[in-house]
């Protein structure tokens, strides 16, 4: 293992490991079955096929050898993609090929309780240190990065591999979280959506290409490391609390463009050089929550101090070279809950600025809604029935919303066992967020078994 910290957290997994009595070891897990197939913009199934199948199998277990010592661990193994795809005569003899794959680690970490002082805690290893009361949308959960394989699934993120040492004194909680290395977020096959494009204007040029070249932080700690910190408060029904962290984004931005001529033509063909980077960013976060004649309420909100210019260099074309700061931004969320009678609950939440959002223009506003009914005898649950609304300007809201809806059904037909079915239909201009994605339309089924 190339860093202490890793290495401290394996070494003392293994030595608590060794001896421990088989009784004191609790564990679980489940095992996952997805299929979908892709409908299309318009729900006509152009492509007659199904999507690729997915088979996952999470397995976590916890023990506590000793009072002030408890060890947690999390694996996952997933073969997304199944059946395999042949692409050469080859594959037919490689298992790997044919039966693809992957085992990750989501967690493993060791607690220490009561370290030097009363209710003074230490974890230490690949953890998930979640912040904020929001769900899926929450902009004060600043440490961890963003999980995007399926973009669908944008409230997901990755543990980091981090020291974290809380205090708790009455209903106060301080929290102190140091990170060595930077991990960036985790992008999909296709992250053109996420990345930001060169506001360049090259009328009346003809522009030929644009290739793009990621900058990654040195490897020193002053470039690699991340510290943030948090203080939280319980008075009277309410939680409210203050973080802070600085880091670097988890989503590159644009650094630099640099302009050049190809070979002349008519009219000029141009091609653009791109440089992202992962900048720093100072973040100041404050959250609370609580509830009010039985409705849940909670509030976000983040102020982004990001640490970068953009410097656009097209003296070569006949330009300018400009070098622009990036400028603070700040998003925000809201949201309520309720469980009206008959199980039937209700999430609404407004958010200004979504997670791939990083300028002050360029924060779009989504109001989401999810309805989900336990039916009776537990045997059948509709829902979530999920909807998000876009707007990126209210002022032409014509030309600049879009909309999603997410409907899924889930049976219940023994215990510890869910079969859903459902569909995702997109609607809207294409140039928003979500408009842009409608070939991601599709319906889907999935089954989960927990042990």
């Amino acid at each position: 293992m190339k860093h202490p910290t890793l290495a401290a957290c394996a070494a003392l997994l293994m030595t608590a490991a060794v001896g421990l009595p088989a009784q004191s070891l609790d564990w679980g897990g489940s095992l996952q079955v997805d299929a979908g197939l892709p409908a299309g913009e318009d729900f006509t199934f152009p492509s007659g096929s199904y999507g690729p199948l997915g088979l996952s199998l999470d397995l976590h277990g916890e023990a506590q050898p000793a009072e002030i010592l408890r060890l947690y661990g999390e694996i996952l193994v997933s073969a997304d993609g199944l059946p395999g795809s042949l692409a050469d005569f080859a594959d037919l003899s490689s298992y790997a090929a044919l039966h693809p794959a992957e085992a990750r680690l989501v967690e493993a970490y060791v607690d220490l309780y009561d370290v030097l002082l009363p209710r003074l805690d230490i974890r230490v290893g690949r953890q998930r240190i979640a912040w904020g009361p929001a769900e899926r949308v929450g902009v004060v959960d600043l440490v961890d990065p963003n999980n995007l394989e399926d973009p669908w699934r944008y409230g997901e993120r990755t543990a980091s591999d981090a020291l974290k040492v809380t205090w708790r004194v009455a209903t106060l909680k301080v929290e102190a979280v140091y990170l060595p290395t930077f991990k960036p977020a985790l992008l999909p096959a296709d992250p053109s959506s996420l990345m930001p494009g060169p506001a360049v204007d090259l009328a009346p040029l003809v522009l030929h290409g644009v290739t793009t070249a990621l900058v990654a932080p040195a490897g020193t700690v002053a470039a690699q490391a991340t510290l943030a910190s948090r203080i939280s408060l319980s008075l009277g029904g309410l939680d409210i609390a203050v973080s802070y962290a600085y880091g670097r984004q988890h989503l590159p931005a644009v650094t630099g463009i640099t302009g050049t001529f190809i070979p002349p033509g008519v009219p000029p063909d141009v091609d653009l050089a791109v440089t992202l980077e992962h900048p720093r960013q100072h973040v100041l976060g404050f959250d609370a929550s609580g509830e009010l004649w039985g409705i849940g309420l909670w509030a976000e909100a983040a102020a982004f101090f990001p640490v970068y210019t953009v410097v656009t260099d097209m003296q070569a074309i006949g330009g300018a070279l400009t070098m622009e700061e990036a400028e603070p931004y700040l998003k925000a969320v809201v949201g309520l809950e309720y469980t009206f009678p008959g199980s039937v609950y209700l999430n609404l939440q407004y958010a200004h600025g979504f997670f791939h959002e990083s300028t002050p223009g360029g924060l779009n506003d989504y109001l989401m809604l999810g309805v989900q009914w336990d039916v009776p005898g537990g045997f059948l649950t509709v829902g979530p029935i999920g909807a998000a609304l876009e707007v990126d300007d209210f002022a032409h809201v014509a030309g600049t919303w879009a909309l999603v809806l997410n409907p899924e059904i889930a049976l219940h037909p023994m215990d510890n066992a869910e079969l859903v079915v459902g569909a995702r239909w997109i609607a809207g201009n294409d140039a928003t967020t979500f408009g842009s994605q409608k070939e991601g339309n599709a319906v889907y089924a999935r089954a989960t078994f927990s042990f």
